[in-house]
């Protein structure tokens, strides 16, 4: 199951949205070391065309894996000060 799927659920429990929000941070978190592997792969690469073109690509699947993650981090913030306020 993807993180953001993992995420599809409403909680309303402070704790619940804590847990969720925590989630949602760990999944970001995966996104962001996955893709620092991968352009300490890239880095040995002689900074050629090819070089910039895969690096560009890889920003780019990491921009729409952290989207939805962090849409929803924003959603549950949101939720959690109505909660408190």
């Amino acid at each position: 199951m993807s993180a953001s799927a993992k995420l599809k659920s409403r909680p309303n429990d402070p704790d619940q949205l804590t847990g969720t929000i925590q989630g949602a941070l760990a999944a970001l978190a995966d996104i962001e070391f996955r893709y620092d592997l991968a352009r300490e792969r890239l880095g040995a690469c002689d900074g050629s065309d090819g070089y910039r073109k895969s690096l560009n690509d890889l920003e780019a699947v990491r921009d729409k894996e952290r989207a939805p993650l962090i849409d929803k981090v924003a959603e549950l913030q949101r939720k959690m000060l109505d909660q408190l306020g």
